[in-house]
């Protein structure tokens, strides 16, 4: 008894519980970075990562999987390309109800005159091996604007009408000067054809002229509807920077808007992974999470808003991570996952043990559940098992984010750090029983 009590003091004294066994399922000498983590909703054993690594010499999408919840992982699979001289980057995934994942990512050259499109893969045995991937999206489409970079792909896996429709947003590549805006597509068929693109934004609800990266995030609520949330500013419009909720019940066929949140915030490190990521709850149609990254209390840290009423009405902001409010420590990379019981898990990246303050420091990455829909969380969870130190690496594209997911008390996380010289990508894998108390003072 009195071993459990200093143990317990000790988690409270730091204010947060540390996790163990990261596993580094990369593990090479070259550059891996962006992972994206699927569970498979039919065997929560079958984990699917994929990457932005290299493969023969060039940039390449690579994927490996685990049917044991992540104790040991197969062979490392390398995606295809479709131009020579071509590389890959952004990959995203979603699960089918039924075990079908699908994968998405761009194949694409930046060399004059750039071209690529956005690719769709299919897996039938849980990210073993892939079909051949289809184009969804070409360059051409909207040459000028070159709109597919950082796909994100997200399926339909309720009984409604639209139940197995794929739906695929983009926006123009990180070179294009603004105006710039974000584009929508849709497959009825299982990804082996897909609609001609819209543009998202629409009149009193547009992206405005001055937003480079209108990054669009989707998700579909457990009656079907598709939801989606993108940036605004624009002065006719409002004088407040925006988030704009773009809703469709019909399949992406026609979407109705609401502002969901607008405020004036201080500007982020340009260097920060500004992210942002919309998530649904998995049963209750009505329960939305948005989480990003806002510069209100001094410095940088992770937000949440929240809807009970299928986006109708959005909660006030909640800080997510716990350190000291305005201590310079910068927080970014968030990302956001329901489990079917509700209980929303929010991850970052975190340099609350850097020497310094700023960008320029020392990383880890952490987690937080709250059991009241974001309203409030508990003791946080330390996922990094080492503190990574800085690398100028960081500053470049292709580790812009990190993700997870909540299964049962299960939380599943993947990210990218350089703790060993090199950015490559960890695992974990964390029960959460026990780590629900209220926060503790750090």
């Amino acid at each position: 008894m009195k071993a459990a009590f200093i143990i317990l003091l000790c988690l409270f004294s730091f204010g947060y519980i540390k996790s163990q066994n990261n596993s580094n399922v990369s593990n090479s000498d070259y550059f891996d970075g962006e992972p994206y983590l699927a569970v498979n909703p039919l065997n929560p054993d079958n984990i699917v990562i994929a990457w932005i690594g290299v493969s023969n010499f060039r940039i390449s999408i690579k994927t490996i999987c685990s049917f044991d919840g992540g104790i040991s992982w197969g062979n490392v699979s390398s995606m295809p390309h479709f131009g020579a001289t071509w590389g890959s980057a952004d990959p995203t995934m979603c699960f089918k109800k039924d075990g079908t994942l699908y994968l998405g990512y761009i194949d694409y050259t930046k060399v004059p005159p750039a071209s690529g499109g956005i690719y769709i893969a299919k897996s039938t045995n849980g990210g073993v091996s892939w079909e051949t991937p289809v184009l969804a999206f070409a360059h051409s489409e909207d040459a000028s604007k070159l709109p597919i970079d950082r796909p994100w792909l997200v399926i339909d896996n309720s009984t409604s009408s639209t139940e197995g429709n794929l739906y695929l947003t983009s926006k123009p590549a990180p070179w294009i000067y603004p105006p710039n805006r974000p584009y929508f597509k849709y497959s009825t068929d299982e990804g082996a054809s897909w609609s001609a693109y819209r543009f998202l934004d629409t009149t009193n609800y547009l992206v405005g002229n001055i937003i480079a990266q209108p990054m669009a995030s989707p998700a579909v609520s457990a009656s079907g509807k598709l939801c989606i949330v993108y940036p605004s500013y624009l002065q006719s419009q409002s004088v407040y920077p925006r988030y704009i909720l773009a809703s469709s019940q019909n399949g992406g066929i026609s979407f109705n808007y609401n502002v969901m949140l607008q405020q004036l915030v201080a500007g982020n490190d340009t260097n920060l992974k500004s992210g942002y990521h919309l998530a649904s709850h998995p049963t209750d149609p009505d329960k939305l999470a948005f989480c990003f990254v806002a510069k209100i209390s001094g410095d940088e840290d992770i937000y949440v808003t929240t809807t009970s009423n299928g986006g109708a009405n959005w909660s006030a902001l909640t800080r997510v991570n716990n350190d000291v409010s305005g201590n310079g420590v910068m927080q970014d990379m968030p990302w956001c996952s329901y489990n079917n019981q509700g209980k929303l898990c929010v991850t970052w990246r975190d340099r609350r043990h850097a020497a310094g303050i700023g960008f320029y420091q020392s990383n880890d990455f952490y987690a937080a559940i709250s059991e009241d829909n974001g309203m409030s969380f508990g003791q946080e969870i330390r996922l990094s098992s080492e503190t990574a130190q800085f690398d100028s690496i960081l500053i470049q594209n292709g580790n812009d984010f990190m993700s997870c997911e909540l299964v049962g008390n299960n939380l599943f996380a993947t990210w990218g750090d350089t703790r060993t010289g090199e950015l490559e990508i960890y695992f974990m894998k964390h029960d959460i029983t026990g780590t629900l108390a209220p926060k503790a003072v750090v």
